[in-house]
């Protein structure tokens, strides 16, 4: 099975099997369903190459869950100084990360995967905190007014249900900045500190 493969040095082999877990993970919709043979079996190595590399099943699909959210992670957001500028950049980080991740985002809220396994929510956990953080700033500069949790969850909220919510209403594009500057408009003429 590996034969056709040995070329292919350790990353490149885990590589496969991270997007192997990917497609298995979805296509059964969660971990339940997944099982490390028919990863195995997609990536082209056999179980004892997979447990070599990821330890356990659980670990495989936390590490697949990780190695998906890098394009999502933003444990620095990059200011300007303008905030509709730089929520504008934030929200179109998070929009293409949440595109990236859509279809592991659908089958986790689908079913229970998740219920009990914090190293799944690893990656939109360390989002969240991103832009708490940033929220934080804005309110301690006083250019916000709110709790910066409830802010950050209501601005990436907004994403969510944007992206999300686009196959509802049969739309197949990209977010765009555009996308994003509306709902920015919209947060910010409910959160804007008001003399």
């Amino acid at each position: 099975m590996e034969g056709t493969h040995r070329q292919n040095n350790p990353e490149q082999t885990r590589d496969r099997i991270l997007a192997a877990a990917r497609e298995v993970y979805v296509r059964n919709n969660g971990s339940r369903g997944a099982t490390t043979r028919e990863i195995a079996q997609l990536a082209g190595v056999n179980e004892v190459t997979l447990f070599r590399h990821f330890g356990s099943k659980e670990r495989l699909l936390a590490s697949m869950i990780s190695h998906c959210c890098v394009r999502q992670k933003m444990t620095r957001i990059e200011e300007t100084g303008d905030l509709r500028t730089d929520l504008i950049g934030v929200g179109f980080v998070l929009a293409q990360g949440m595109e990236h991740v859509e279809d592991l985002i659908r089958v986790n809220l689908s079913n229970s995967s998740l219920e009990g396994d914090s190293t799944l929510l690893e990656g939109p956990r360390q989002v969240q905190r991103a832009i708490e953080g940033f929220m934080s700033r804005k309110v301690a500069a006083g250019l916000l007014e709110g709790e910066p949790r409830q802010l950050a969850r209501a601005f990436s909220g907004m994403i969510f249900a944007h992206v999300m919510g686009k196959r509802l209403w049969g739309e197949q594009t990209p977010t765009t900045v555009e996308d994003v500057a509306r709902y920015t408009g919209i947060f910010l003429k409910g959160t804007l500190r008001h003399e």
